[in-house]
């Protein structure tokens, strides 16, 4: 709304064609009317705005951060994990083909993500992406604890989570990651950890020449531990929202 209001205040106000100049137009107005409320100093701030990301961003930051993203631009839709019964009858106009990717293509930002009209992809719509079945405005932004299974439990989520496991972490991220590592230890078991290591293991990721957290051997339960930390990380409050 702020860069609507900028740009219609330029607008009135340039002769036409003329380019804006940010460090002499823009940022001056933000300076006078918005950082005495907006800005670092904490005694003065009026409004800590946290927005939440848009849905194919929060996908993004998840490939990112686990290293599983594929940078490539342009070409076609891509056909991510999905349940197999959304597109058969009667949850859809079934049947539907989609046919799972399975190589790097699978990782690429969500924009490339192929959504049927009737069909939203599930995890973009729990985040509120827009359907294909009306025109969109604007988005709505709502919380809801759908959003949070969907992060613990969606097929991607839980690949991303794997991967940023079985990447060691920094020596400043090791003290802290250590502590939340030792918990996850005592609550799970070797069967658990078994069957989620085989079921969402990502396409690139070989688990047996990783080493999560510097351990000396990747075992299955080793593995699972560092998942249920890097699972944690990708659900926190601050990899969803900006300031």
């Amino acid at each position: 709304m702020r860069t609507f209001v900028l740009t219609l205040a330029l607008t009135f106000t340039l002769p036409l064609g003329a380019k804006i100049d940010f460090a002499t137009q823009v940022q001056p107005i933000l300076s006078d009317n918005c950082y005495a409320c907006h800005g670092p100093d904490e005694a003065s701030v009026e409004s800590n705005l946290r927005l939440r990301v848009p849905a194919e961003t929060i996908r993004d930051i998840q490939l990112t951060t686990s290293g599983l993203i594929n940078l490539e631009l342009g070409g076609r839709c891509v056909f991510p994990p999905a349940p197999d019964f959304l597109f058969q009858k009667p949850v859809s106009y079934g049947p539907k083909i989609w046919h799972t990717e399975m190589d790097s293509q699978r990782y690429r930002r969500a924009l490339y993500t192929f959504r049927f009209r009737s069909v939203p992809y599930p995890m973009l719509a729990a985040f509120d992406a827009a359907t294909g079945d009306a025109a969109c405005v604007r988005r709505t932004t709502s919380t809801t604890p759908l959003q949070s299974l969907v992060t613990l439990n969606e097929s991607m989520s839980v690949e991303a989570a794997v991967a940023l496991g079985s990447r060691p972490p920094n020596k400043d991220e090791l003290q802290i990651l250590q502590t939340l590592f030792d918990q996850q230890k005592t609550a799970i078991t070797t069967e658990s950890a078994t069957e989620l290591i085989t079921t969402y293991k990502p396409l690139p990721l070989d688990l047996k020449t990783h080493n999560p957290v510097h351990l000396a051997a990747a075992t299955a339960t080793a593995v699972a531990v560092a998942v249920a930390v890097a699972q944690t990380l990708l659900n926190l409050d601050e990899t969803m929202t900006k300031n």
